[in-house]
Parts: structure tokens; sequence; C-alpha cells
């Protein structure tokens, strides 16, 4: 049975390694330090080449995601604007039905100004003689309320109930021609510019 050894030491130990038996005996403390030291210091080199590749790798996989999303980005816009192309007319009608069953509730229910409307119709006559505004009796009678015929630009129109007129439209008779505020037409252009719209 071994025996108890006792050693007494000058200062602390500040590395311990187990040597198979036979080696060689050890330097001095000092270099025991220095190759410990080294090792440790390679070993955090080998971890941070280690983290590093990690850190290329998955920087190489988001771009390869994000190149991937960009594409499919891509892609779906140019699907969406091929599907408004193909679809633009049937989308311009839907819009027209849409704006036709407005305009008719708030004809319906005369929640519109007849002012504008012949004001815009007036706008385009080609020249100003004796003018006469042909209006729906109920739009007549909203003209009569505003006083229309008694306004200065209004002072060379003579207004006229015609039932042959829709309300919220007007018919406007000049010497150079007739000209009609209609809903329908006006919503057969609108139709028509937004089919030809980009």
């Amino acid at each position: 049975m071994a025996g108890i050894l006792t050693v007494a030491l000058d200062r602390p130990i500040s590395a311990v390694s187990v040597m198979p038996s036979g080696s060689p005996s050890p330097g001095n403390g000092a270099e025991n330090t220095d190759k410990a030291d080294s090792d440790s210091g390679q070993q955090v080199q080998a971890a941070a080449k280690k983290q590093q590749q990690l850190l290329d790798q998955q920087r190489q996989r988001f771009e390869i995601a994000m190149a991937a999303l960009q594409e499919a980005s891509a892609n779906i816009n140019e699907i969406r604007q091929n599907v408004i192309k193909e679809h633009k007319q049937q989308i311009a009608r839907l819009a027209v039905e849409i704006a036709q069953k407005i305009l008719s509730q708030k004809i319906e229910h005369q929640d519109y100004e007849i002012e504008p409307i012949i004001a815009n119709a007036l706008d385009h006559c080609p020249s100003r003689g004796q003018i006469v505004v042909r209006l729906n009796p109920a739009d007549l009678e909203q003209c009569r309320k505003l006083n229309l015929a008694e306004q200065d630009k209004y002072r060379d129109v003579t207004f006229v109930s015609d039932s042959g007129v829709g309300q919220a439209q007007c018919r406007v008779e000049t010497d150079s021609g007739t000209i009609e505020s209609v809903i329908k037409d006006q919503l057969e252009r609108v139709e028509k510019a937004l089919s030809l719209s980009h």
C-alpha cells in the first residue's frame, strides 16, 4: 500500500495535469501554465471560428430566403396586374352599376341638388344666347325655391317644366343645338373611361 506524501509549496497551484505512467516529468510550473494558456486560447479561437461559420451559414440561408420572397412578391404583383387588366371591363361595369343604384336611391329620396347639374350642362353650351332649360317638374320646383331665375348667371335662361325629363337631369336648348344632361349617358362615359384606364 502506498504511503501518504505531503508536499509543501511556496505558492498556490495554478494548474494540475495527470501524467500517464512512464511520462517524463514536466518542466517547471511556468511552462505548464503557458501550455494551458495556449490550449485555452486555441479552444477559444476554434469556438469563435465555428460560431462565425454558423453565422455565415445563417446569413446565406437568410439571403436565399429573401431572394425567394422578393421573387414571389414580384410574381404576385404581376398576377394581380394581369387579373385587373383581364377583368377591367367587368370591374368598370360593376362600379357603374353600384353608382347607378346609389344615384337611384338619392333621386328617389330627392337627396340631390339640381343647380350643379344645370350649371354643368350650361358650361358645355357652345354659345350663350337665349337658353331654355327643360326640367322635371319636381326639379323645377326646387329651382323656384332657390330663385335661380333671379340670379345673374341665369338671367338669359328660361326654366321650363317637362315631364319627359327625368329627375336630376336636364335638357338645354340653345340656338346652336340641344345638350342633354342624362344620368345614363354620363354613367356610360364613366364606364368607358374606367375600361380604358391603365
